[in-house]
């Protein structure tokens, strides 16, 4: 039984190149591994757009969420300000003017009456 031999990782890490070919040239073994690492290799990189455009989507769908979500709260925050603190809004609802109610003079209509 031959030992298998287990240059190629670290011939494929260290980067060099050329060391890696006459390597490869020599071992059958590695040059068997270093064919299943370019299927692998081809594989990924066929898949690799596929996956990107899903991401793509994905945060697409995020932001989408996210502006709804901004324009709902700006509305619904906008809206209760103004019932609360509009004093245009509570002088609206009352029966008597708020220029009435600071001494002047108001036609029907709660409108300053100048004479």
């Amino acid at each position: 039984m031959t030992k298998k031999c287990n240059k190629y990782e670290f011939l494929f890490v260290s980067g060099d190149e050329k060391a890696l070919m006459e390597h490869l040239a020599v071992c059958k073994d590695c040059a068997n591994e270093h064919l299943e690492m370019q299927k692998i290799s081809n594989i990924v990189k066929e898949v690799k757009p596929y996956f990107k455009k899903k991401k793509e989507k994905n945060l697409l769908l995020v932001k989408m969420t996210a502006s709804v979500f901004l324009i709902f709260s700006a509305y619904f925050s906008i809206n209760i300000i103004d019932l609360n603190n509009n004093p245009t809004q509570t002088a609206y609802f009352k029966d008597v003017s708020v220029i009435e109610e600071m001494g002047f003079p108001v036609d029907e209509y709660g409108l300053l009456v100048i004479e």
